[in-house]
């Protein structure tokens, strides 16, 4: 086989490899018959473990020009305000001893000799620098962090430093992320809302289960099939509709992949606590996830029949797009369809105007009660449509400069027309009352949660976890 690796200069951005795959090279001509573009998806960096599967891998990058080494730095010495003081002071009270030293060796005279007059003195004074305040110091942070590490009022805390346990009396601002910090690495899916209606799934989830079983037989998109063939502008849509096509939405487009553990228990495995709390709504609504691979997703409906979908691009979340999408054939029915999530004000913008404002309004009530939100859209194609631009986007994919630029360009021709199915809603649960987790404040100290989550959102929740200031 007469093939090639084109692959870009070593960098150190992770997230971040273009190259191109030439399994067609004409030596004659010197120029490429046939090739495929490369990029983070194709990749494994070094120290990576392949836990499901196996892979055929051609080595890139070695020694220096690896992420690994690329990115490795000198580690950086932690030092907390006191040592700072101290050091400024030593060095002013040494230039003290110094003119205190000369001054007194002037008076005296520079006469035979003078140099060890002046290191008499300098001997003499040294004692004005406090050099035993440095010892004294290191042995009082050392039993400090002893003391912080047994607190029965804060259990399991365990000090990494034991350079900078005093900086704890002077911190005035404390950020703290959410997820794993405030909250639980775990998402409680609370609500749906597709058309004008609210499903919450406490009160409706029979409801919607009894739906998602009736429907699950045509299968997603198909009150559109018919008419999206024949060339024709889709009518609006039933509620029954969209709940069943926001329930496929949820089973198959995501980064999820079932494992099987030991026990005989079935575990969800992703990037994102979000995603696998979604992939669990879809479990409950008795659409099961069995099985995911680079290539096919198969799900189980509530009918018990297996349903596989064959995978033909996915378009991973990134917080650059705000969006992830995936473009699948339904074996059984043969159709091919586009599912997109993400941020409302991102699907907004590949759906009419008349369902930006459902969306827009649905997303803002439930951020309202501190949930986060995420917006799906469809698109049925027809095997045409998906030909001429699986065509552009190969190009673009293969293209050796500006790859990124093309396949964005390429990617937004085929979201446009989006049909909007629904807004869900999840909420993380909390690790700990926040206010408990800051402990007692001074009136000068100040607590800030970073987080993804919009505006009236974040408001909303920081509320609700008692991380305001009320005046």
């Amino acid at each position: 086989m007469n093939a090639r690796l084109k692959a870009e200069a070593p960098h150190r951005d992770i997230y971040s490899f273009q190259g191109t795959f030439v399994y067609a090279y004409d030596d004659e001509a010197d120029e490429d018959v046939n090739s495929i573009g490369l990029d983070l998806e194709n990749t494994m960096w070094a120290s990576t473990v392949l836990t499901m599967g196996e892979a055929l891998v051609l080595v890139t990058y070695t020694g220096s020009e690896t992420k690994s080494q690329l990115n490795m730095r000198d580690p950086r010495t932690k030092s907390g305000k006191i040592d700072d003081e101290i050091s400024l002071m030593s060095i002013f009270l040494f230039l003290v001893l110094m003119g205190l030293a000369a001054v007194l060796t002037a008076l005296k005279g520079f006469h035979h000799e003078w140099y060890i007059t002046l290191m008499r003195f300098i001997l003499l004074l040294s004692y004005i620098i406090p050099i035993s305040l440095r010892v004294n110091l290191d042995l009082a942070k050392a039993w400090y962090s002893w003391l912080i590490s047994v607190d029965d009022k804060i259990p399991e805390t365990i000090p990494r430093s034991t350079t900078i346990p005093e900086e704890l009396g002077r911190v005035q601002i404390l950020f703290s992320d959410k997820t794993g910090t405030l909250t639980q690495n775990e998402m409680e899916f609370k609500a749906l809302h597709v058309d004008n209606s609210r499903f919450d799934l406490k009160e409706s989830g029979e409801e919607i289960r009894e739906i998602g079983r009736k429907m699950c037989k045509e299968g997603p998109l198909a009150d559109l099939e018919g008419i999206i063939r024949k060339g024709g502008k889709p009518p609006r849509r039933q509620k029954n509709a969209l709940i069943r096509d926001l329930i496929y939405t949820l089973a198959l487009c995501h980064n999820v992949t079932p494992v099987v553990a030991s026990d005989g228990t079935r575990e969800y495995q992703a990037s994102s606590p979000d995603e696998v709390a979604l992939v669990k709504l879809t479990e409950i609504m008795s659409y099961v996830l069995v099985d995911r691979d680079q290539t096919s997703i198969t799900i189980q409906n509530p009918l018990g029949e297996e349903e596989r979908f064959e995978i033909l691009i996915d378009f991973p979340f990134t917080s650059e797009t705000k969006r992830m999408g995936i473009i699948l054939r339904d074996a059984k029915r043969d159709k091919i369809i586009f599912f997109l999530k993400g941020a409302e004000q991102v699907i907004a913008e590949k759906v009419d105007s008349d369902s930006a404002s459902k969306m827009k309004e649905a997303a803002e009530n439930l951020s309202l009660e501190g949930l986060r939100t995420l917006s799906f859209a469809s698109r049925l194609l027809n095997q045409n449509e998906y030909d001429d631009w699986r065509a552009k986007y190969d190009e673009a994919a293969a293209a050796e400069e500006n790859r990124e630029e093309m396949k964005r360009r390429v990617r937004l021709e085929l979201e446009e027309n989006m049909d909007y199915i629904g807004v869900t809603g999840v909420e993380g649960t909390l690790l700990c009352p926040p206010r408990q987790t800051a402990g007692p404040r001074s009136k000068d100290s100040r607590v800030s949660e970073a987080g993804r989550d919009q505006g009236l959102d974040a408001h909303r929740r920081q509320d609700r976890d008692g991380l305001l200031h009320r005046d």
